[in-house]
């Protein structure tokens, strides 16, 4: 058993697809813009970005909390090239007692289209 992939529901296709692909520079392997959905590759997996109408029948799924650690070669510059597209933080990478860094706990980072977005970058050694 593996992960497969990882689905985010959003209220606003266009701002998510933008954030996804020019603030984490994702890229995009497949997207069905009249379905409001799109894929990225994400190492191995896939995480994919669909459109849900939160008044309607599937509403509930948006906002949801979504829980993803990505892993970077180095953190300082991921935190850096992050920052100056305009993503905030709690504060810089700091060594946490699992061996990691972790700049993003905690953040409250909003999403452009709904709930939160809790990052984690992390690497292998500090």
């Amino acid at each position: 058993m593996r992960l497969y992939v990882v689905r985010i529901f959003v209220d606003d296709f266009p701002k998510a697809r933008a954030f996804y692909t020019e603030m984490l520079e994702l890229e995009e392997a497949w997207a069905f813009p009249e379905m409001n959905t799109a894929g990225f590759k994400l190492g191995s997996n896939s995480l994919i970005i669909e459109q849900e109408d939160p008044a309607g029948e599937d509403g509930e799924l948006v906002g949801r909390f979504v829980g993803i650690s990505i892993q970077v070669d180095n953190i300082a510059d991921a935190y850096r090239l992050l920052s100056d597209k305009g993503v905030t933080f709690k504060g810089p990478p700091r060594k946490q007692f699992w061996g990691s860094a972790d700049p993003f706990r905690g953040s409250g980072q909003k999403r452009p289209d709904a709930g939160r977005l809790d990052r984690t970058l992390s690497r292998n050694r500090y």
